[in-house]
């Protein structure tokens, strides 16, 4: 069978059976989720996996296998997870970013600094 031949069976064969799979597409918003979370846009993950979640939703509509069904099943639970965890890491981020603000804010304040070396000489 020549080159061509067997990408053909290949691509015909995943067309076939991508709800065993799962989602091809799911998989690339989980790709996109990843990189937009790389970059701290967490919004935009969070929706990355929403639409991974959505779409695997749609493929257990469309197979009647128990083994894809299962499949798919977990991983669309595994992707409400990740959003989930996603908007726990963006409150997390927003606290610390938050507190290194106030830090920033109180080393520039010359009567915090005055005082703490005031303290520090004991005057």
């Amino acid at each position: 069978m020549e080159v061509s031949e067997r990408i053909k069976c290949a691509d015909l064969w995943c067309r076939q059976h991508w709800s065993l799979l799962g989602d091809p597409e799911a998989h690339q918003q989980h790709r996109r989720a990843d990189a937009h979370l790389k970059n701290s846009k967490f919004d935009e993950a969070m929706q990355c996996h929403h639409n991974a979640a959505e779409l695997l939703l749609d493929a257990m509509k469309t197979t009647s296998s128990t083994a894809a069904l299962e499949s798919i099943t977990l991983q669309h639970s595994y992707h409400l997870k990740q959003k989930d965890l996603i908007k726990s890491k963006k409150e997390q981020y927003t606290r610390v970013k938050k507190a290194m603000e106030n830090i920033k804010t109180l080393s520039k304040d010359p009567q915090i600094n005055t005082q703490g070396i005031a303290d520090a000489h004991g005057g």
